[in-house]
């Protein structure tokens, strides 16, 4: 794959983008296949770049990119399908979140349940919002903490190994064999996590379901394949629409909570039995 052929079209197609990558919160049944998931987008999508087709309406008719059913889902797609690209990996073992710790806790989650062994490699320091302590007493979560120069210098241990990279880039580079799990934190996106070795995909679909289900969190908004293209002039592309979401989102949360609040302070309603705006 040339590297400057696919960044340019990427650069392309987010000023070609629907205004449904961006605006859409559900996906279109119309052009949906729910056991294809994000696979089926993505070899059209694929089969679009090697045309060079790039327009907005070829862009449009690609099929939905089930695994996101949140705003901006198509972009989190590509940004997968250019990691797994780069790291010579399919595009079923990249996935992204906006949270920087659901990744880490949703491997470490299912080597408890199976009783297995993790080592938490990391060089310089780990991610500020990751509670050691709290994943031990509370979670009670089975792990060691082993800190390296590189992930070159990383030597399995322990069952599962997981190396926490916080460079400003993505480490495009081969991935070490005593790392399963290589997890990409950037404090202002989220993160990307990325399975290595093929008998660790049985771990795909458990992230895929703490990915779907159980955050709250957008994958990545366009910002994300900005700063992967490291043109800062790009970000005058992001669409304003995003912004905008997020803010009606608090908006709504407060409004919510001021009645509800109006509410108790009345003695109108007991907390756990409100029946608010719209219910």
């Amino acid at each position: 794959m040339e590297d400057g052929k696919t960044l340019n079209y990427i650069k392309d197609t987010l000023k070609n983008a629907p205004k449904d990558w961006i605006n859409l919160t559900t996906h279109r049944l119309d052009i949906y296949d729910e056991s294809q998931a994000k696979n089926q987008f993505l070899i059209q999508f694929e089969a679009l770049f090697q045309k060079g087709l790039l327009d907005t309406a070829s862009l449009g008719g690609l099929p939905t990119a089930f695994d996101y059913i949140r705003l901006g889902h198509p972009l989190s797609c590509i940004l997968e399908w250019y990691v797994g690209q780069k790291m010579n990996l399919n595009s079923n073992n990249v996935i992204c979140f906006s949270s920087k710790t659901m990744p880490l806790l949703a491997v470490l989650r299912k080597n408890s349940l199976e009783g297995k062994s993790t080592q938490i490699n990391y060089s310089g320091k780990l991610p500020d919002a990751l509670d050691i302590e709290s994943l031990k007493t509370i979670y009670g979560y089975d792990f060691e903490l082993n800190k390296v120069a590189a992930s070159t210098d990383v030597s399995k241990s322990l069952d599962i190994s997981i190396f926490i990279s916080q460079n400003e880039r993505i480490p495009f580079t081969q991935l070490n064999e005593s790392i399963d799990f290589l997890i990409h934190v950037d404090e202002s996106l989220g993160s990307i996590i990325m399975v290595n070795n093929h008998q660790n995909e049985e771990y795909i679909s458990e992230i895929q379901h703490v990915r779907r289900r159980e955050t709250i969190e957008p994958p990545p908004p366009p910002p994300s394949l900005l700063r992967l293209l490291s043109q800062s002039h790009l970000r005058a592309l992001v669409p304003a629409a995003w912004g905008r979401c997020r803010i009606r989102s608090i908006r709504a949360s407060s409004k919510i909570w001021r009645w509800l609040s109006a509410r108790r302070r009345a003695g109108a309603c007991r907390p756990g039995h409100e029946s608010g705006p719209g219910r």
